[in-house]
């Protein structure tokens, strides 16, 4: 699926069109609000976004999306710019960059790469989703006791910096790994530095 987000419904109805034309489901939408709302949760999906000639509202826009939580590959369609214009929309998180006056096909084989490219993240990120939900479970005690744990400090060190004995570190960590579904105080701090939980 590829969702085309143009601010010109023109623009956007011609690249939907274009899309749809060569066999590929496309839909269309207005802006990156609309765009995520209707994603569903997990799908697989290409961003075409139109980005225009200016790269500040462009940046200003790819992050917006990356604050929005979502992660799936946005090929971006830009008029020509600098190379230090789309070096910034690259690091703002541009999968990649196409010429928006450039040959179609380019599009169609972009959208293509960027959808094995999401349907071999897409459970992993999964996997970090469930995970964040699991996490959201703990009280903001376990949260800490967790914290401390993970970056490999003792029970009585956990003990100290919270001001709790080490009996109440231990029973939070029993009630933290049962909850978490964890094996080891290990297992979960490897499944929280993966989810980017551990700073």
């Amino acid at each position: 699926m590829a969702h085309v987000v143009a601010s010109s419904e023109l623009r956007r109805g011609g690249i939907v069109w274009f899309l749809q034309s060569a066999g590929r489901t496309a839909v269309g939408h207005a802006d990156l609000e609309a765009c995520a709302a209707a994603l569903a949760v997990g799908e697989a999906a290409a961003i075409v976004l139109d980005l225009g000639a200016a790269p500040d509202p462009a940046n200003a826009r790819l992050a917006a999306w990356r604050e929005l939580g979502r992660q799936q590959p946005v090929v971006g369609l830009l008029t020509p710019c600098s190379m230090s214009d789309a070096v910034a929309l690259l690091h703002a998180g541009a999968w990649t960059l196409l010429d928006a006056t450039g040959p179609p096909e380019l599009l169609l084989a972009a959208i293509e790469r960027a959808l094995v490219l999401e349907a071999s993240a897409s459970p992993a990120r999964q996997r970090t989703a469930t995970f964040r939900a699991q996490l959201a479970t703990l009280t903001s005690r376990e949260r800490d006791v967790v914290l401390h744990l993970a970056l490999g400090q003792s029970g009585k060190d956990v003990a100290v910096a919270l001001g709790i004995s080490p009996h109440t570190v231990e029973v939070h960590r029993t009630r933290i790994l049962g909850k978490m579904g964890a094996t080891s105080m290990l297992d979960l701090a490897v499944r929280m530095a993966e989810a980017g939980e551990l700073r």
